[in-house]
């Protein structure tokens, strides 16, 4: 199961009741925001912004053997992407992953917010 606090990158699949795709968790990436996860969707070759609480119990190890096919079959486009994602994303990023912060912007409550999330599908919860 994925750790979100470890300091090693996990390579898994991400498994709906559609489809199943290998997916990459890198913690040298900045933090996504609260309740969100980065993670490179290789059938997507980019790295996709999921929400958490979706996707959590979705998330599979794999065997080492599978863990290495992985590895290889994704290095190039993995790294492509992580470089793509950083250099487009650097003013989306949250201010202590910055080398230069800038002040952060106040936030408005939602109180009409839901956690009605049952019916909806992972695509729906990809924040590209």
């Amino acid at each position: 199961m994925l750790d979100l606090n470890s300091n090693k990158t996990w390579y898994g699949m991400l498994v709906t009741s559609k489809s199943s795709s290998p997916v990459i968790f890198d913690p040298k990436l900045p933090a996504a925001p609260t309740g969100q996860v980065y993670l490179y969707n290789m059938e997507r070759k980019a790295i996709v912004q999921y929400l958490w609480s979706a996707v959590k119990e979705r998330l599979q190890d794999l065997p080492a053997q599978e863990k290495q096919q992985i590895k290889q079959l994704s290095e190039k486009d993995w790294k492509a992407a992580r470089k793509e994602f950083l250099r487009n994303n650097q003013s989306k990023l949250a201010p202590a992953t910055r080398t230069r912060s800038a002040p952060a912007a106040p936030v408005q409550s939602n109180d009409n917010a839901t956690d009605e999330w049952d019916d909806v599908e992972l695509e729906d919860m990809a924040f590209d």
